[in-house]
């Protein structure tokens, strides 16, 4: 789609908005052959998918008053994955330092405090971080400036020239760091549905809104955040905001590291790629809205696919004993620490496309 040309990356030439396509002339008698086989495996499938959450519910429902529920989510997510095509979907810890010259010791699983760190591409994503049972912080904006007119965008575009990728007007009205007002801690299902769509907007002063700090010292089970704040298509990483609280950045300027932060938590900083699409097996991304149970209706559909899910080990990671200084933490915040984790662990190369561009995209995606 030419018209979307100005959201392609600059530096890397990568679009990571758009939904990922099968590569053309990949469509074959046998694609059409299988696909009355694949709609009636679809809907066997989504009967048993019904009765495995229904199950799933009713016994976190009553085995987690005994604080069982990590071992129900152990037997039920890997279920439910399964159905949804994804088989061996088990975490892989990874030592960047060793760089597999020694294994590293296993990592303790996440507790109550502690932070997961993931880039976000899908629903997916949601499910496969929901064994450590954690709650999951949504970031909360302030209302955004209202679009340029298209009389401006076009001024825009003849300044910025072709490829430009956001309309001049749109980023001088647009900071980032100062529309973000705060998290709320949310549940599975409320994190499942807000996949793929904007973030939320609300004022600091609502009741739920709180600091990233607060809302991670409140918590009563591990913390997940997508620093990216919106989604991506997989095909690269997204721009991580500057989520942490200014003493965490300024800690982090001064030393390097964050190892020192009172209440250290823990990080494990979390990888996600999805292999690219095929004509039986279509992208589990959702980069754009769409609902989740047309999300699921796809995954219920397609033959098996591969994600890889790996977690740098916590010692490494920049609030970890056995992190290495960053030379350049006066010049940048640990979110970017983290995103170069990303990328050594996923092979995803790093974009200068972040969130506001994203909402910029789906502004004239919805148009088109």
């Amino acid at each position: 789609m030419e018209k979307f040309s100005r959201f392609r990356d600059a530096g890397t030439g990568i679009q990571v908005f758009l939904p990922p396509v099968t590569p053309a002339g990949n469509t074959s008698a046998l694609h059409l052959l299988a696909l009355p086989f694949l709609y009636v495996l679809g809907a066997a499938r989504g009967v048993l998918l019904l009765a495995v959450v229904l199950l799933w519910t009713l016994l976190e429902t009553l085995l987690g008053l005994f604080g069982a529920r990590a071992a129900v989510r152990s037997v039920f997510v890997p279920v439910v994955l399964a159905l949804l095509g994804f088989y061996g979907t088990t975490p892989e810890t990874i030592s960047l330092a060793t760089r597999g010259r020694n294994a590293p010791a296993p990592s303790a699983p996440p507790r109550v405090g502690d932070l997961i760190v993931s880039n976000h591409s899908s629903y997916i994503d949601v499910l496969l971080l929901s064994r450590a049972c954690p709650s999951y912080l949504l970031p909360v904006l302030s209302p955004s400036a209202p679009p340029p007119s298209a009389a401006a965008a076009r001024g825009a575009a003849r300044k910025r020239g072709p490829g430009a990728y956001m309309p001049e007007t749109l980023r001088e009205k647009v900071s980032g760091e100062a529309r973000l007002v705060g998290w709320k801690a949310v549940g599975l299902v409320t994190a499942l549905m807000q996949v793929a769509r904007p973030p939320l907007e609300g004022d600091a002063s609502d009741a739920d809104v709180k600091p990233f700090d607060k809302a991670l010292q409140e918590a009563n089970a591990p913390c997940v955040v997508f620093p990216e704040l919106v989604t991506s298509n997989n095909r690269a990483l997204l721009r991580p905001a500057p989520i942490f609280p200014t003493t965490w950045r300024e800690l982090y300027a001064r030393t390097g590291a964050l190892r020192d932060l009172p209440r250290s938590p823990r990080m494990y900083i979390t990888a996600i790629k999805y292999e690219p699409p095929s004509p039986l097996s279509p992208s589990a991304t959702t980069s754009v809205p769409r609902s989740l149970g047309a999300s699921i209706w796809a995954g219920l559909i397609a033959l098996p696919r591969g994600v890889s899910v790996r977690v740098l080990h916590p010692a490494e990671a920049p609030t970890g004993q056995a992190a290495s200084a960053d030379v350049r933490g006066a010049e940048r915040g640990p979110q970017e620490a983290i995103a170069d984790s990303w990328s050594a662990l996923s092979r995803l190369r790093r974009t200068n496309l972040g969130f506001e561009e994203k909402e910029a995209f789906l502004a004239m995606y919805q148009r088109r």
